[in-house]
């Protein structure tokens, strides 16, 4: 009997049957797993938003940092939100006394939306008028005005980073709504001398360093849990210990560890009080996993934050994981197009790749933008064997000495070559201290006297010098990996 069904072919169509439901079974599967996919990515709709500094319309021009500060907490607010990814305030600032357009700022910057802002600051009040636009579309699609109260200004930074969030048509998690809606202080006082500390310690300067410590003492004066004020006091302390303008440095980088953990302590969710501290931990005490460690939780809080991919890349470099490390400077320089520093780093990850022509494109970018740099140009076309541009680009940096002694440097290149060159460098260069040794051993190997470079090493190591660890990866020192030495210094690095 089975052989006569077999003959009459029946298990062969219950076979075709039983494969066109499955095959329909599969479809139907696919087309949901296709259609939720696409839900979801409607649902967390990525944009690139560009914050246009907020202009100060008061008569008072010192009420610029007020403007700045309102801008920056929006723009903290809205960094956690998952699928804004945010211009970084530095690269917006390029754009805040020229007359470029929105169309050619677009042009510039690859982004989907422009939110700009004026406000005018009064007696007890202030006024805030907002606009949002959508670049694809050349529209404005919202604005607002609110006129509040000094003390409203907390709620009204929140109203204005959720509106703009729904604006933009991603959603909000209950965590975003809840990060978005703390409040680290109800003073308003204290909220306002918290700003100008902040305007002071984007200069930069030591004086306004200084005076950025001021503020952040006075701020935390009449709110001693304003956990802000702490994380400002310990960046600048670290800047300034880093800078070398704060004496001894050791105790400059205590007091910035003491008032980061306890601006930690307050509140767990500052992303740039755990850059500090990554920053501290792999530049100082040379504990490489709590700094990863630390970087990572200050990317998980806000991912656009450009300074800390940027520490991030400078860790991953110093250890020697080439591709973390481009990862992130490319990374940083997507939410910072016109941050020297950046591209200085992003030229020395391509250095140590090996990739010296993008290394120069690299390089020149950061020379652009502030006229320094030509120490590591040099030493790429050293690198590279086109002495010639090394000749020329030392001329650049020694101007008064090339003006006092015209014709002397291209004598020395004429007549000692390259190493006479380099030579002149390593002498004009200053003692030990501020990373010049460390500057110097890379020369010393780029002419082959290992001699001169592994004392300078020492003395790099001896003197604390802060790009010490970057020697177990920087290529220049290849040849001295089997040095006893050279291997003791790197054993001091703990890499292992």
């Amino acid at each position: 009997m089975n052989s006569s069904k077999i003959e009459r072919g029946e298990p062969l169509r219950f076979n075709i049957r039983t494969l066109y439901w499955v095959l329909l079974l599969f479809s139907v599967i696919g087309a949901y797993i296709f259609r939720s996919s696409v839900v979801k990515e409607n649902r967390v709709k990525s944009v690139t938003l560009a914050v246009l500094p907020f202009k100060n319309l008061g008569d008072d021009e010192s009420d610029q940092y007020f403007a700045d500060g309102v801008m920056d907490i929006i723009l903290s607010n809205l960094s956690r939100v998952e699928g804004v990814d945010i211009i970084s305030r530095t690269t917006m600032e390029r754009y805040r006394k020229n007359s470029k357009t929105i169309p050619q700022i677009i042009e510039e910057l690859d982004i989907s939306h422009i939110l700009e802002a004026s406000v005018q600051k009064h007696t007890n009040k202030f006024r805030i008028v907002v606009q949002l636009v959508d670049t694809q579309k050349d529209i404005q699609i919202w604005s607002e005005t609110y006129e509040k109260l000094h003390g409203d200004v907390f709620s009204m930074q929140g109203e204005i980073a959720k509106e703009v969030a729904q604006q933009l048509e991603v959603t909000l998690s209950p965590t975003d709504e809840s990060k978005i809606d703390e409040t680290q202080t109800k003073n308003f006082e204290a909220y306002n001398l918290y700003l100008k500390g902040r305007f002071f310690w984007d200069k930069r300067t030591e004086e306004d360093l200084k005076r950025s410590v001021k503020c952040f003492e006075d701020a935390i004066a009449l709110d001693s849990l304003y956990a802000p004020a702490y994380a400002g006091l310990g960046d600048a302390y670290k800047v300034m210990a880093f800078r070398g303008v704060y004496h001894p440095r050791e105790e400059g980088i205590k007091k910035a560890k003491l008032f980061t953990k306890k601006a930690l302590s307050i509140n767990q969710n500052i992303s740039s009080a755990y850059g500090v501290l990554g920053d501290i931990s792999f530049w100082f005490d040379w504990n490489w996993k709590q700094a990863e460690k630390e970087l990572k939780q200050a990317l998980l809080l806000e991912p656009s934050n450009e300074n800390a991919h940027h520490s991030y890349a400078e860790l991953m470099n110093i250890l020697g994981r080439k591709d973390e490390a481009r990862k992130h400077i490319d990374l940083a320089i997507k939410y910072n197009l016109y941050a020297p520093q950046i591209y200085a780093e992003s030229s020395l990850i391509y250095y140590n790749n090996c990739e010296f022509e993008k290394a120069i494109e690299e390089n020149e970018k950061a020379y652009e933008l502030t006229g320094v740099g030509l120490d590591e140009r040099i030493i790429i076309y050293i690198k590279m064997h086109k002495y010639d541009k090394a000749h020329e680009a030392l001329k650049l940096k020694f101007p008064e000495y090339h003006r006092a002694h015209p014709g002397s440097i291209d004598k020395i290149y004429e007549t000692s070559g390259i190493e006479g060159v380099v030579r002149l460098i390593i002498g004009r260069e200053s003692n030990c201290g501020n990373s010049r040794c460390f500057r110097k051993a890379r020369l010393c190997m780029l002419i082959g006297d290992k001699k001169a470079a592994l004392e300078l090493l020492e003395s790099s190591y001896k003197y604390g010098e802060i790009f010490f660890p970057r020697i177990k990866h920087c290529i220049d020192f290849e040849p001295l990996r089997s040095e006893p030495r050279f291997v003791a210094l790197v054993d001091k690095l703990n890499m292992e």
